[in-house]
């Protein structure tokens, strides 16, 4: 017999304390704010007809690192999507807003 997935998250919630549910929901809304971005940088730099690599070099660092930011990872800084931003020309996202929404999002 198998466990329907909203079953086991509902029975995983109850068994957690108020401070365990609070650094999920934390955790939660940083993951997804990092996938969002990852999903815009990867769209600008592809509409940009750029390369990971040659994102990296514009912006002063390595592949790795915008593969990471791309793929959401959540270690990725904010500071970088920036940089990301202005040498693909976006102004699809004002750095304002970007960090009025990520200031609803604690530190790593």
């Amino acid at each position: 017999m198998s466990t329907s997935w909203s079953r086991l998250k509902s029975e995983r919630f109850a068994a957690m304390t108020d401070f365990e549910r609070a650094e999920y929901d934390r955790a939660y809304v940083v993951a997804r704010f990092a996938a969002e971005v990852g999903e815009r940088v990867r769209g600008a730099r592809e509409a940009a007809e750029l390369s990971q690599r040659e994102l990296a070099r514009r912006v002063g660092t390595s592949q790795a690192t915008v593969i990471r930011l791309e793929d959401g990872a959540v270690g990725a800084k904010l500071r970088l999507f920036n940089a990301s931003r202005l040498r693909l020309g976006s102004r699809s996202t004002s750095s304002s807003a970007l960090r009025r929404r990520s200031s609803s999002c604690p530190r790593d």
